[in-house]
């Protein structure tokens, strides 16, 4: 087990293949477990760092607090990737919950994104039922040197719904 203190956690992380640095983030409620096999593809030429989220996968959170700021399912599908069970999950539902009702740390404004200067991706589906897509078409026009894929019926994670294509786009990006 890798882990490294941080912030008040202890963040789990793996790291996989050689290369140019990648980070591979999950979203709100997964893991990183299961990210290596997605990326796989890349470990030739990239090395990803794929780390769990505070609270989230092997990774702890003694404040019992997850924010926005802090970071950059079926039940039985959490319970294997989260090891500290039934509690983590329901603590992540809650914080879930609570992000949805509060957005007293957003600092996602057009002004703050602008200070981006990473060659960015932005990826979603025009059918995502959580975030609209004038959401993204915001963030894509904000920050400098950023790419929209929008993906045509594509859900919340469009990018498992068509993992070849989602790789040579990746792929084509990064190079």
């Amino acid at each position: 087990m890798t882990s490294i203190y941080v912030n008040g956690f202890d963040m789990y992380y793996e790291v996989h293949g050689k290369g140019v640095p990648l980070l591979v983030l999950h979203g709100f409620t997964g893991s990183g477990a299961g990210l290596e096999s997605l990326f796989k593809p890349l470990t030739a030429t990239h090395q990803l760092i794929i780390p769990d989220l505070r609270g989230h996968g092997r990774s702890t959170n003694p404040s019992q607090q997850f924010t926005f700021q802090q970071s950059a399912a079926e039940w039985e599908m959490m319970r294997n990737t989260h090891q500290q069970g039934d509690e983590q999950i329901r603590m992540l539902w809650e914080q879930a919950r609570t992000l949805s009702e509060s957005d007293n740390d957003m600092n996602f404004t057009p002004e703050s994104l602008a200070k981006i200067k990473t060659k960015t991706l932005l990826i979603q589906g025009d059918r995502d039922p959580l975030y609209p897509l004038d959401l993204t078409i915001e963030m894509y026009k904000s920050i400098p040197n950023s790419y929209l894929w929008i993906i045509p019926n594509g859900g919340h994670v469009p990018i498992q719904e068509n993992v070849e294509i989602f790789i040579q786009m990746l792929t084509k990006f990064l190079s």
